[in-house]
């Protein structure tokens, strides 16, 4: 799978996307107010779907590596690759929360709107990956408690099994065909 662009990358990380959507919504709001031209929010509108389709692409990238750093491993390890934990993001969220108030300095409505806007963005981004990380650590540990995990045997254990035996030496040459045992007849006499 080819990977995302640079600007994909930046832009389709959840944090810079979330970030992101709330400039655009901000923008919308002031041309619903009349500040902002129209054609300024259709142009938001345009980088907002060009934003979501960063994200769904990166998304899809970083799934697809997954699975192809961990092919050969476990279902478990692709997982865990997957549910890491954005703890970048969630810092830089806990930031914008704490920093962006004291930032606004502006008398302007549509600026205290756009910083009202990115600071709730910013607190539902923090309370949602907070919850993903309390929710899988609590599931990793009801699955821990007093289970044992089966290990599952590969399928090709199941499509090929093991061999019953194999031919000595002395079979495998008396069954060659007669060019194969001349060419291993003179390649011992050669040796010798």
């Amino acid at each position: 799978m080819k990977p995302p662009s640079a600007l994909a990358r930046i832009t389709g990380t959840p944090f810079v996307a979330l970030v992101l959507f709330g400039v655009y919504a901000a923008v919308l709001l002031g041309c619903s107010q009349g500040h902002i031209p129209v054609w300024m929010a259709a142009i938001a509108v345009m980088f907002a779907v060009a934003t979501g389709n960063s994200v769904i692409e990166v998304s899809h990238y970083k799934r697809w590596m997954a699975r192809w750093e961990a092919m050969g491993g476990s279902e478990e390890d692709v997982q865990a690759r997957l549910n890491r934990t954005p703890w970048l993001s969630m810092l830089m969220a806990a930031a914008l929360l704490v920093f962006l108030p004291t930032l606004h300095t502006a008398n302007d409505e549509t600026v205290t709107m756009a910083y009202v806007i990115v600071w709730l963005l910013s607190a539902l981004y923090l309370v949602v990956a907070l919850c993903k990380v309390l929710f899988r650590r609590r599931r990793r540990s009801s699955d821990n408690s007093g289970r044992q995990v089966e290990e599952q045997a590969s399928p090709t254990e199941y499509l090929v099994g093991r061999a019953s035996s194999s031919p000595s030496l002395h079979d495998a040459t008396r069954n060659l065909p007669d060019y194969a045992a001349a060419m291993l007849r003179n390649r011992r006499d050669e040796n010798f």
